[in-house]
């Protein structure tokens, strides 16, 4: 399981780049654009900031966010494993993750993301044919 979302993750993030880099019009632009993007995801994932200190008005880029729902499936991946016992259900419920259907929200948000296209290689940026 613990592969499998870090696959997600993967495909998720080569496709968020790839976007940018086909929407941008040199590298630079596409690097900025990429930095303030990681920027973003990075710091409403859930780890940096907990959405309880996101503010109202944004708390919808945390919801979009993709990596917050790969968090929420690693943690309860990591908690409900048998070498816990009874401990890791009570640290979920502290962090507000009561059940378990947290596996099927990200798989379906996450699987939205995936294009099965990402696994072969096809560069985004071809260098100008122009002299």
């Amino acid at each position: 399981m613990y592969w499998l979302i870090l696959f997600l993750v993967h495909n998720m993030a080569i496709c968020l780049f790839r976007t940018i880099g086909a929407l941008a019009r040199d590298l630079v632009v596409a690097n900025a654009i990429g930095s303030l993007a990681l920027l973003a995801i990075m710091m409403m994932g859930g780890f940096v900031i907990p959405k309880a200190s996101v503010h109202p008005w944004v708390v919808w880029v945390y919801w979009i966010d993709p990596l917050q729902y790969a968090q929420r499936a690693l943690i309860i991946n990591e908690f409900t494993a048998s070498r816990w016992g009874a401990l890791g259900p009570q640290l979920l419920s502290l962090r507000a993750f009561p059940n378990h259907y947290w596996y099927a929200i990200t798989w379906s948000f996450q699987a939205c993301l995936f294009r099965p296209s990402t696994l072969g290689y096809a560069p985004c940026m071809q260098p100008s044919t122009e002299s």
